[in-house]
This record gives C-alpha cells, sequence and structure tokens, in this order.
C-alpha cells in the first residue's frame, strides 16, 4: 500500500520518485453477469506521490474464480495530475484472450 519505490522496477526509480513514497488503493466489488458466465466489477483505483496524482475508475468483465480464465475486458477512465501542469483525461478499452 506504502512502497518509497512506487513500484517501479530499478532502472526507472529517478530523482523526488526514489526518495519519497506512493500511496496507492483500489477497490472493486464482484456482481453476478446475469446470464453470462463470469463476473461485472465496478472499481476504482488512486495513486497518490510526489510526482504524480491518479485517479482511475471503470468497469471489468471476467472470470477470476475459474482456472485457466480465458477472456477479460476492462472499460476504464483515468485522470493523472503531475506538478505545475494541466491533468491529463483518458479513457481506455483493454482486453485479454488466453488459450
Amino acid at each position: 500500500l506504502w512502497r518509497p519505490d512506487g513500484g517501479l522496477p530499478a532502472a526507472q526509480r529517478v530523482g523526488a520518485m526514489a526518495e519519497g513514497g506512493v500511496f496507492e488503493a483500489g477497490l472493486g466489488y464482484g456482481l453476478s453477469a446475469g446470464r453470462l458466465p463470469g463476473v461485472l466489477t465496478p472499481f476504482s483505483d488512486l495513486g497518490y506521490g510526489e510526482d504524480r496524482n491518479r485517479l482511475r475508475f471503470g468497469l471489468r468483465y471476467g472470470d477470476p474464480l475459474r482456472a485457466g480464465r480465458t477472456f477479460d475486458l476492462e472499460f476504464s477512465g483515468e485522470r493523472s495530475a503531475y506538478p505545475e501542469t494541466v491533468p491529463v483525461l483518458r479513457l481506455g478499452l483493454r482486453g485479454t484472450l488466453r488459450f
């Protein structure tokens, strides 16, 4: 939850990030997808550090309880703010197919 390296590999730790900390938290709740096999999960992620603040929210679909899961899909929105810059807004769609 609180890591001084912000979860970055050693090669990417520079400047204030290597000295400061990052707070990251996530919240999600799985709901039945009705007639579809799997789970719908509304979620929110928050990241707060010295060099960037991030808020991400969205919806995931998949089956996290089945071994060898073959498909999942995520739709999300994100707001990132860096010091002394205009906040960046993003929308994303990500899918994973395993076989």
